[in-house]
């Protein structure tokens, strides 16, 4: 039985793109955009249509810019956060932004 919260929970896991329709939500730093050759980093390491282990996981990546701040800060949240003005993109959006920067990278 789905009760309200847990409703409520998934629907805010999945966003309407215009490109994919409705898919998983994905959180990427201002400075990912398909193409651009600003690195990609992952909490974990993901793939498509992964199932995640955890209820409260998200595919979220920032770029190396974000990194240096990460790793001064230990953290993601905070000054890393709001440097890189997250925004949510679907799940395709994702890996097709993942895709293009790795191949940038090699």
């Amino acid at each position: 039985m789905i009760d309200n919260d847990l409703a409520e929970r998934e629907r805010t896991k999945y966003v309407d793109c215009e490109n994919h329709d409705r898919r998983r939500r994905a959180f990427i730093c201002q400075h990912l955009k398909e193409g651009s050759k600003n690195g990609f980093e992952e909490s974990f390491e993901t793939f498509e249509d992964m199932e995640f282990e955890y209820e409260d996981d998200d595919f979220v990546a920032w770029c190396n810019e974000c990194e240096k701040v990460r790793v001064e800060e230990g953290s993601l949240d905070g000054k890393c956060w709001e440097q890189g003005e997250f925004k949510i993109v679907c799940e395709k959006c994702y890996f097709k932004i993942k895709e293009s920067n790795i191949e940038n990278l090699i």
